[in-house]
């Protein structure tokens, strides 16, 4: 078994709400839930 370490630049967040998200910190949270196998976030444009 073997690991991977993905770094990610700060400047990849999404804003949702007026807020800026960090992409790396919400694939980490979503990743830890039982049922979730792989994760992978994408910041999509929204039109509002």
């Amino acid at each position: 078994m073997g690991f991977i370490d993905i770094c990610d630049r700060i400047k990849d967040v999404i804003k949702t709400g007026g807020e800026w998200v960090s992409s790396l910190v919400l694939e980490d949270l979503i990743s830890r839930h039982p049922a979730v196998r792989e994760v992978a976030v994408v910041g999509v444009a929204d039109p509002q």
